[in-house]
């Protein structure tokens, strides 16, 4: 995916904004420099080009259609809208510049940064669901896979000759494995150990542990 310099990224960025109410969205390089903020307007026929040669926009009619009657692309410079990579690298790029978009006062340049960074945060949900809140494993949850997860590693030390499970090895090993809390990993130990489910013993500094079985 491309990676925008600011000028690059606010070009985009206009376009999406003011192309929103026009015919079939689209926009002419004349109507992106009357709005773009006056240091880049001098580059505005440069960005263009760039940004047309990385495909990250695209010629249209004024009906939207992209190429002409006889079915060709269109290569004569009208009017134009951002294409569907072009959109992706403008959300992605706008999740990581530290330009000040505050500065501008565009209300049509500030709600399409923030519609297309709240679009982002939505489907970084759907494809990342591992990054809700930490805290919802249930004590149930939490004994049953901390059980499976100590026989697991008493079998393999068994095989080895030799048994000794300490207690944060096996907590630090069930917290890389699953969305807990440390917080709430140390008080589901403890209520093991209230509980009488588990027991230990500490030896040179250091806890062991055995599940009564």
């Amino acid at each position: 995916m491309a990676e925008l310099t600011a000028e690059h990224l606010i070009y985009l960025l206009y376009t999406k904004a003011y192309a929103k109410d026009t015919e079939a969205d689209t926009l002419t390089k004349g109507d992106i420099r009357s709005y773009l903020p006056d240091e880049h307007k001098g580059k505005a026929e440069k960005i263009y080009g760039d940004l047309k040669e990385q495909g990250l926009i695209e010629l249209k009619t004024k009906d939207g259609k992209t190429k002409d009657s006889k079915g060709k692309a269109l290569t004569k410079d009208g009017r134009f809208s951002l294409t569907g990579e072009g959109n992706q690298v403008l959300v992605n790029n706008l999740t990581t510049t530290d330009y000040d978009f505050t500065s501008s006062r565009s209300y049509k340049v500030l709600s399409t940064a923030l519609t297309c960074l709240l679009s982002h945060i939505k489907e970084t949900g759907k494809t990342h669901p591992q990054t809700r809140q930490t805290e919802e494993i249930t004590f149930e949850e939490f004994q049953e896979k901390f059980k499976a997860l100590y026989f697991e590693e008493r079998r393999q030390q068994e095989l080895r000759g030799a048994v000794a499970i300490y207690s944060q090895k096996l907590l630090q090993k069930f917290a890389e494995q699953n969305s807990i809390s440390q917080n709430k990993l140390s008080q589901y130990f403890d209520l093991l150990k209230m509980n009488r489910k588990i027991f230990t013993v500490t030896e040179k500094e250091h806890e062991l542990m055995e599940w009564a079985e």
